[in-house]
Formats: C-alpha cells, sequence, structure tokens
C-alpha cells in the first residue's frame, strides 16, 4: 500500500505536499459524510490512514507549535543569562581598571 508521499508523487500535483494533504483531507471528509449525516461512510481509510500519519509525522518531527519558554534565538535561557552576566562583570572590571589608572 501506497504512503501518502508516494501518492503525492504519482498524483503529479503542482501544489505543495501540505496544501495537497490538505485537500485529500477534505475530500475525504466530504466523501465520509453521509446523506444524514449520522453515519460516516469511509471510502479510502488507507488513504486517510497515510495521510494522517504523514501529518503527524511532519507536526512531530522538528515543528515547533508552542513556545515553551527555555530558550532564547534556540540558546537555552541559563546560558544566555550565565553569558550576560559575565560579560557585564568583564565591562565593570575593565572600566574599574581604566578609572583606576586615571
Amino acid at each position: 500500500m501506497p504512503n501518502a508521499n508516494q501518492l503525492y508523487r504519482q498524483s503529479g500535483s503542482k501544489l505543495s505536499f501540505k496544501d495537497w494533504i490538505n485537500r485529500e483531507q477534505e475530500k475525504i471528509r466530504s466523501a465520509n459524510a453521509s446523506a444524514d449525516g449520522n453515519a460516516p461512510i469511509n471510502i479510502r481509510p488507507s488513504l486517510n490512514d497515510s495521510v494522517q500519519n504523514t501529518i503527524n509525522s511532519i507536526n512531530g518531527n522538528g515543528v515547533q507549535t508552542e513556545l515553551s519558554g527555555k530558550t532564547i534565538f534556540g540558546i537555552n535561557k541559563n546560558v544566555v543569562i550565565t553569558t550576560a552576566v559575565i560579560t557585564v562583570i568583564g565591562i565593570a572590571v575593565v572600566i574599574f581598571y581604566k578609572r583606576k589608572k586615571n
């Protein structure tokens, strides 16, 4: 059974992969809706599962959707704070010794 990526390549679509997946999901949602809207009919469960697995892997591998507050510009917050404190102390020492010489 081909996965979503293979189906995307076979389709020859000009859409981006993300847009194509969204379009395929919408097709599945509309095809699954029954006439009375109560009993969904799953026409292509393998495509649906494949597309959903691909979306989950995209969202789960490296795409950060919420800020954690543990980093600043991708650097650990504690490292940034320690570096800033050391820099300020270094500048203060340099200023102190320059004033002491005068």
